[in-house]
């Protein structure tokens, strides 16, 4: 019994068990949280209240340079970096 338990199915995180179902939720939340604070450290830094007290401010701070010289708008790089710590 224990075999059956160790198996790899391909595709099985794609099923929508109630673990798989759960950890999506949490997925979702995170990253609405993130969206969140880069919002509002952005609408910060555009009012000129940034610090550069952390990592966060710094990282934006940069993505905004980033934006200014070559037009893009895009915090999806910022959004993966955090996902990632």
């Amino acid at each position: 019994m224990k075999v059956l338990l160790n198996v790899y199915i391909p595709g099985w995180r794609f099923l929508p068990t109630t673990i798989n179902r759960r950890m999506k939720e949490i997925d979702r939340d995170i990253k609405t949280s993130l969206k969140d604070i880069i919002n509002k450290r952005e609408r910060a830094l555009k009012a000129g209240e940034a610090t550069n007290n952390d990592l966060l401010d710094i990282l934006l701070e940069s993505n905004h340079k980033e934006i200014q010289e070559h037009r893009n708008n895009k915090n999806e790089g910022v959004l993966l970096y955090l996902c990632t710590f």
